[in-house]
């Protein structure tokens, strides 16, 4: 798990032991090949909506979640005594001052840093910066509240907006002024939240010590669970408490966000948060297919012909198996450095700025036949200017057929009205043995277990910043810097 980026990894699901690998398309010829290619294409397009997310659920807020009971803490101290990479957390050595304890939320392009350190560890090794950043924090989460009123009421305001949406902004605008009011009336927060954000510049870190993604987690989750020291613990020493508890920590989604203090959001972080309430709460404009061909899906989506798509599809994978035969390895090296061409992402684009719509999602599926794999890519964009464009969440599957599907799976499949028309066609005309159909059929099944994943973790994104406009905090790469990537406070 990796707590530090939207982005998502390719799959590292491996083959089960003693499995039998499937003979290579290679082996089948050119024919078979493209009926291999062909039928994928077509059970994936057009006979699995299934796979497709259509217009997203509102996503669910983890806030009233039961918390367990604080442990009873000794003070942590800052003296470890053992190697720094085996704590859970990360670790940033200051120029003249001592060392602080957290995770690293955002590094921007200058290298300054926007670290995460839970407030009880703060209160004993450096109580003094703690009680500056408590006064500071409340004025500051008096500003986000009355700037959040300001911009939800100026949002309500415009034309065009679904009724959906309407009733979202204005129960936002209602806990945003309850919030302010109570704040107002108090002068203090009711329960300062469970950590604290330091901005550090570059010119005050001497070094930092980056926990391993597994540590990271762990930190997590046993912060959710109220673990005692977990700042200064080693990894192993809070994996065995929660294995006692009766966790299992690779298992466990943690999305601690609710926990940060309110920040100001710039203009930029703004806009991109619009788009993805949009996407949530307003309009979904999906896209799915392979590079070269995205169709939109969803139920307001134009139907597809499925003649049309099967005439585009056969044609695609024809081209693509000619040229391999022309120039080897070439159209996987162009898939593997580019899965969604720029011209359809333009495309996607044009459309979207049509439908007035800040954020559309792209899934592709790229077939290679020469490795019997399907590599799915999927990301959300969302406009921030008029010219624009940020991948704000990205992921990405490898899916290759085996045993694990099933002949009761395989043969739902095979009995799709329109698989079973094609397989027909094939195989009636010679084109496809039953060898092929086979491997297609698996790896089309594959695909389907990657597209479910997929849609999970785009659910999971979902949850985190599609259900509040306040936060959590959306760190968005620096314009400067287009390999700096937004970063969360969550497993994924």
């Amino acid at each position: 798990m990796n707590w530090t980026r939207v982005e998502d990894r390719p799959s590292r699901f491996g083959r089960p032991s003693g499995q039998v690998r499937p003979t290579p398309v290679r082996w089948l010829g050119l024919r078979n090949m493209r009926a291999y290619r062909t039928i994928v294409s077509l059970a994936l397009l057009t006979s699995m909506p299934g796979f497709l997310l259509a217009t997203p659920p509102a996503p669910k807020s983890n806030r009233n979640r039961p918390v367990r009971p604080p442990a009873s803490k000794p003070g942590p101290g800052t003296v470890v005594s053992f190697p720094l990479r085996d704590l859970t957390v990360d670790v940033v050595e200051r120029q003249g001052s001592p060392p602080l304890h957290g995770l690293v939320l955002h590094r921007n392009s200058r290298g300054d840093v926007v670290l995460a350190v839970e407030r009880e560890w703060l209160a004993h090794n450096d109580p003094d910066q703690l009680r500056q950043l408590a006064e500071n924090e409340v004025a500051t989460t008096f500003r986000a509240w009355e700037e959040l009123q300001q911009r939800l009421q100026a949002w309500h305001s415009q034309t065009g907006l679904s009724a959906r949406l309407v009733s979202y902004l204005e129960s936002e605008q209602k806990r945003a002024s309850e919030a302010a009011s109570t704040l107002t009336a108090t002068g203090t927060q009711r329960e300062p939240p469970q950590f604290v954000l330091l901005d550090l510049p570059i010119r005050q870190i001497q070094r930092i010590h980056t926990a391993p993604a597994r540590n990271r987690s762990l930190a997590l989750l046993g912060w959710r669970e109220n673990l005692a020291d977990v700042s200064t613990r080693p990894a192993a020493d809070v994996d065995r408490e929660l294995r006692a508890l009766g966790f299992e920590p690779e298992a466990e989604q943690v999305n601690l966000s609710e926990r940060l203090p309110l920040r100001l959001q710039s203009e930029r972080e703004w806009q991109a948060r619009k788009a993805i309430l949009t996407f949530v709460h307003h309009q979904s404009l999906i896209y799915q297919g392979t590079s070269e061909r995205l169709h939109r899906t969803g139920p307001d989506a134009p139907s597809v012909s499925t003649a049309r798509l099967l005439a585009e599809t056969v044609q695609s994978q024809l081209q693509q198996t000619l040229q391999e035969l022309v120039e080897p390895g070439q159209t996987q090296r162009q898939a593997a450095n580019n899965p969604i061409p720029a011209n359809t992402l333009a495309a996607c684009r044009r459309e979207a700025v049509r439908l007035v719509l800040p954020a559309y999602r792209a899934t592709s599926i790229q077939l290679e036949a020469e490795t019997l794999k399907a590599r799915l890519n999927s990301r959300l964009d969302v406009q921030l200017g008029p010219q624009e464009w940020l991948t704000i969440w990205h992921g990405s599957r490898s899916a290759t057929p085996g045993i694990a599907q099933g002949q009761e799976a395989r043969q739902r499949l095979r009995e799709d009205p329109q698989v079973r028309a094609l397989l027909r066609s094939l195989q009636g005309s010679g084109l496809a043995g039953d060898e092929a159909v086979n491997t297609a059929l698996d790896l089309g099944l594959a695909t389907q277990q990657s597209l479910a994943e997929l849609d999970s973790q785009f659910q999971l994104f979902l949850g985190h910043y599609g259900v509040h406009s306040e936060g959590p905090p959306l760190f968005l790469p620096d314009p400067t810097a287009p390999g700096n990537s937004p970063a969360n406070f969550h497993s994924p």
